[in-house]
């Protein structure tokens, strides 16, 4: 659906750049952004690498593995007792990628943490919460956004980490209470089914 209404919105701006005369500055414009697109990813590259590269040591050190396990007693009190340790152990290492900032390498990690919690059921509780933790980006370190002040050009572009913190903090937060809230209404409503 959503690729059906950017396809549109392409169309029609193509269309009206060329009905009211701007289609030579159209196609300018379109190949300035490409050639800036291509610089900003060229810049972040190395910055990208740098932190890939710190990452995999964090990973082949055994560091990841130890805050996983951390992670996993604070864990399961959020997502409930009926996680399989499998489920548990992925969703831990999907936070802890998370948490490094290396969204790429969480993501796989994510999903097969959905597919155990699923136990054959569309959704379930555990599925909500975790989703809800996931989305609500919990960062420590956001190397991504760092490595696009740097290929900007930011002076200090590891000055956002705090705000990041905190601002990853209060939404992981509010997801938090939002799903125990609704997950205790949705109890409440069954209670009162017949």
């Amino acid at each position: 659906m959503t690729d059906r209404i950017f396809l549109w919105m392409m169309v029609l701006s193509l269309c009206l750049s060329v009905f009211s005369g701007n289609g030579g500055q159209m196609a300018a414009d379109l190949l300035k952004a490409a050639q800036q697109a291509l610089e900003t990813v060229w810049n972040m590259a190395g910055g990208l690498m740098f932190f890939s590269g710190m990452m995999m040591i964090l990973r082949d050190a055994g560091v990841m593995e130890k805050w996983a396990a951390w992670l996993k007693k604070p864990l399961g009190r959020l997502l409930g007792k009926g996680v399989s340790d499998e489920g548990m152990q992925y969703a831990a290492m999907n936070l802890t990628a998370n948490m490094l900032g290396m969204g790429n390498a969480a993501t796989p990690m994510g999903i097969r943490a959905v597919q155990c919690m699923a136990k054959g059921e569309k959704i379930n509780h555990a599925m909500c919460m975790f989703l809800v933790i996931n989305i609500s980006s919990v960062q420590l370190l956001p190397t991504t956004l760092i490595s696009m002040r740097a290929a900007m050009g930011a002076e200090n572009p590891a000055k956002i980490v705090l705000p990041v913190l905190i601002a990853s903090t209060v939404s992981t937060v509010t997801g938090i209470i939002s799903c125990k809230v609704m997950a205790a209404v949705q109890g409440r409503k069954a209670g009162m089914r017949p």
